[in-house]
C-alpha cells in the first residue's frame, strides 16, 4: 500500500515538473516577442530608457504610423508576397512530382538513392555558402534587385523541404494501387494525379506551410540580392538600425508588422499542418 502511494506521488511530482518545464519553455520563448509587441506602442524615448518599462504607461500609435503612412510598407509586403508565393508555389511544382518518381520508379546504379541523398544535403546546405555565386550569376542575368529572381532562388531552397517532406507520404502508398490502375488502362500521369496527389494532400500542404513561413522569413538571400524595388519586409525592418542610434520603437513596430502576417496564417492553417504530420509520423 506504501508503494503505490508513494509511485502516485511520484507520478505527480514528474507530471507537474514536466508542466513547470512546458511552462517555463514557454514564457522564455514568449518572452521577446511581448517585448517587442511592448516597445512598439511606446514612444522613441520610453522603449530605451532604463531601467527598463515592462508595460508601456502611456500607449500610443506613432510608430505604427510612422511606418504604414509615411512608410513603403505596402511595397515590400508586395515584394514579400510575390517572392514568397512563386518559391513555394514553383517548389511544390517541381518538388512533388520529383519526389514521385525517386519513390516510383528504380534508378540504374542506385541514383534514385543518391539524389535522394543530393536532395537531402541540399537542404542542409548553409544559404550563406552559396550566395556569392548567387550574386554573381543574377547580376550578369540582370536580375538583380528583382522579386521574380528572388523568387526563383527561394524555390531552389525549398525543394529539398518539399521532397524530403512529401516522400515519406509517397513511400507510404501502396504501390499495388498505382499497379492496378496501369492495369486498368490509366498511364503514369493519370496515376499521380488522380492516385497518389489527392492522397498526399496533407503531407504537401504541410511541406507548403512551413516553406511559406521559412521564405517569408528569409533574410540573407534578400539583403544581398535586393537594392530598393525588390526589398522584402526583413530587410526593410533594419532600416531603424542607423549608425549611431536606433529607432526602438519603430524597429518594434517593423517586427509586429512583419510577423503579423505569419502569425495569422499559421492560426488559419494550423490545423493542416498537425494533420499533415500526424499522417507522415503514422502509417495507416
Amino acid at each position: 500500500m506504501a508503494t503505490n502511494q508513494s509511485t502516485k506521488i511520484q507520478r505527480r511530482l514528474g507530471r507537474a515538473g514536466g508542466i513547470a518545464v512546458v511552462v517555463v519553455a514557454a514564457l522564455v520563448a514568449a518572452f521577446p516577442l511581448y517585448w517587442i509587441i511592448t516597445r512598439s506602442f511606446m514612444t522613441g524615448r520610453a522603449a530605451f530608457q532604463l531601467p527598463p518599462v515592462w508595460f508601456p504607461q502611456q500607449p500610443t500609435l506613432g510608430a505604427y504610423e510612422t511606418i504604414l503612412v509615411e512608410g513603403a510598407y505596402f511595397d515590400y509586403l508586395l515584394n514579400s508576397t510575390i517572392s514568397t508565393v512563386i518559391g513555394v508555389a514553383l517548389a511544390l511544382i517541381l518538388g512533388v512530382p520529383a519526389t514521385y518518381g525517386l519513390v516510383r520508379y528504380d534508378f540504374p546504379y542506385g541514383l534514385d538513392e543518391h539524389l535522394g541523398f543530393f536532395f537531402l544535403s541540399l537542404f542542409m546546405l548553409p544559404p550563406i555558402v552559396v550566395t556569392i555565386p548567387y550574386f554573381d550569376l543574377l547580376q550578369h542575368l540582370g536580375g538583380i534587385d528583382n522579386n521574380v529572381w528572388l523568387g526563383l532562388i527561394y524555390a531552389v531552397f525549398n525543394l529539398p523541404l518539399i521532397v524530403w517532406f512529401t516522400r515519406g507520404f509517397i513511400e507510404d502508398i501502396p504501390s499495388s494501387l498505382g499497379e492496378a490502375a496501369l492495369v486498368d488502362g490509366a498511364n503514369e500521369l493519370e496515376v499521380f494525379y488522380h492516385i497518389y496527389l489527392p492522397l498526399i494532400r496533407p503531407g504537401m500542404a504541410a511541406a507548403a506551410i512551413i516553406s511559406f513561413i521559412l521564405t517569408w522569413n528569409e533574410y540573407l538571400f534578400a539583403l544581398v540580392l535586393t537594392r530598393t524595388e525588390a526589398k522584402t519586409l526583413p530587410v526593410a525592418t533594419t532600416e531603424f538600425v542607423g549608425q549611431y542610434n536606433i529607432s526602438w520603437n519603430e524597429l518594434s513596430a517593423g517586427l509586429v508588422i512583419t510577423l503579423l502576417p505569419v502569425v495569422v496564417f499559421l492560426f488559419a492553417t494550423q490545423q493542416y499542418i498537425i494533420s499533415g504530420l500526424t499522417k507522415g509520423a503514422v502509417k495507416e
